[in-house]
């Protein structure tokens, strides 16, 4: 069952509930996502009689699915159709951060924990507990280097600078009643596998070569030292290494090839007695870099969106999958087995057969190489 409340402080106040004439519903979408703000899409039919309280005040709706909170957010607008029907589109959590800012500041050498309790204390300390944010695993290492000090900066934009400093992925989990915000390194394996091979058609149409390699053709440098006229004189020789190439990659996608120059420091310490890398050897290193280059690039299925129809069809119940873990999706006849990390779903929680679960590929670290 589906319900909805008007949050104000530690009140809560009706708003709708599936099947009650007086406070029904007619659309209720939740979109959850990696790295982003999610987002809500809601209509309530003219004879609920709470909706319309929502057209002259900006509000905090709680929606709860069998008693159990499934998105807090911030209604961003609010319309009414000819027939009264109201529609409501509200931002999630992470949108509460948008409006607040943070007076100029500087920051060298923190941490991601330390910086993003920092500013979620200094947020909380300023809002009412409706628009609480808590933050809970935080698994990503590095320090951060930020300089604000000309400027107020939007909390939100904090955070996602965080992540371009550091990279991982963060996502918000309502669960506990209180929005809480994670920041991983990488999805959490999820113990769900996805066996593709009756669905080929589905998968082929949403593989993306954008970034797909078969081979790649490798060139760097190394140094030569020669004796002229009694003076050592060293100079830099480019070196071709080849190609380094997937023969089962070409043999299910097609050959393409993709140059990578190597900029390793092939040279040594003279001071310390290390000498140059030889030939041999920078051709080795130059060789190893392309080739882990080719292992990220030679698997070219980036996302896979299923229906919830579609994921039935594999035996598999769409509620399974969660946003901030990991499935392995494998699909023998296009060789492909990887960990794909459950980036958005898009629930619909008064038509489940419209729900849409979009897979995007893990980090590296966690993909099955063929």
């Amino acid at each position: 069952m589906i319900t909805g409340y008007i949050v104000s402080g530690l009140q809560r106040q009706p708003l709708f509930s599936g099947g009650l004439r007086d406070l029904d519903i007619t659309k209720c979408v939740i979109e959850t996502g990696m790295g982003e703000v999610d987002s809500a899409d809601i209509e309530l039919p003219g004879t609920n009689l709470a909706a319309r309280s929502l057209l002259q005040r900006n509000v905090i709706v709680e929606i709860r699915h069998n008693n159990e909170v499934v998105f807090r957010g911030d209604v961003a607008t609010a319309t009414q159709t000819e027939t009264g029907t109201v529609r409501l589109e509200l931002d999630g959590a992470l949108g509460f951060l948008r409006a607040v800012c943070k007076p100029p500041f500087q920051v060298s050498g923190m941490t991601a924990e330390d910086f993003l309790t920092a500013i979620l204390n200094q947020y909380n300390a300023g809002v009412g507990v409706e628009r609480l944010v808590h933050l809970g695993t935080v698994n990503v290492p590095g320090t951060l280097e930020m300089d604000h000090r000309a400027e107020y900066t939007s909390m939100l934009d904090l955070f996602r600078e965080v992540v371009e400093q550091l990279g991982g992925f963060y996502f918000v989990d309502y669960s506990s009643g209180i929005p809480t915000v994670h920041y991983v390194t990488a999805p959490e394996r999820g113990a769900t596998q996805l066996e593709l091979g009756r669905n080929v058609l589905t998968v082929e149409n949403q593989l993306d070569f954008s970034r797909y390699a078969s081979r790649v053709y490798a060139t760097g440098h190394y140094y030569v030292t020669t004796t002229v006229d009694g003076k050592e004189e060293r100079t830099q020789h480019i070196l071709d290494a080849g190609y380094v190439r997937d023969a089962d990659a070409e043999t299910a996608f097609g050959r393409l090839d993709l140059p990578y120059r190597s900029d390793t420091d092939m040279g040594g310490d003279k001071d310390a007695g290390i000498p140059d890398k030889t030939e041999a050897e920078a051709r080795q290193i130059i060789r190893a870099e392309a080739l882990k280059l080719l292992q990220e690039r030679k698997n070219p299925l980036q996302s896979l969106t299923m229906t919830a129809a579609e994921l039935a069809d594999l035996g598999e119940n769409y509620q399974k999958f969660r946003v901030g873990t990991s499935t392995r999706t494998r699909c023998t006849p296009l060789r492909i087995d990887a960990q794909m990390m459950v980036r958005k779903v898009r629930r619909d929680y008064l038509a489940a057969a419209n729900t849409v679960v979009t897979f995007g590929q893990a980090p590296i670290t966690l993909i099955g190489l063929l």
